[in-house]
């Protein structure tokens, strides 16, 4: 299965190393290109704790249609007072049915759920 993950930080990371070591293809996304800049050139994710191993990604990058593209799953990491204006930029171009998943403790998939249903 095609996975995008949208944002880079830990939480981001270690779910798509996890899903990448799972032979998922991931596609990663951060809005700084500093920030993955690394991640862009090697395609590779060192992976430690509960599973071991150097996960391989197949894109990693700060432009979101690159990201999304043509994937059906798509996992929203990215600090939670982003969550609204990510989903917004990056709705023009998922797949019509995509699985849009975000990770909060702040119940953003409610304020999300209206923007989503357009």
């Amino acid at each position: 299965m095609k996975f995008a993950v949208l944002g880079a930080g830990s939480a981001g990371q270690g779910i798509a190393g996890y899903l990448a070591l799972k032979g998922h293809d991931l596609f990663l996304y951060n809005r700084t290109p500093e920030r993955i800049a690394a991640l862009a050139d090697s395609h590779r994710l060192k992976v430690s704790g509960i599973v071991e191993g150097e996960a391989v990604i197949q894109a990693a990058s700060s432009d979101l249609e690159t990201v999304v593209s043509n994937v059906p799953y798509v996992m929203v990491t990215a600090r939670a007072g982003g969550h609204e204006s990510l989903v917004e930029q990056c709705l023009p171009y998922v797949q019509e049915h995509a699985v849009i998943v975000v990770f909060t403790g702040y119940w953003a998939a409610l304020r999300l759920q209206p923007l989503l249903k357009e």
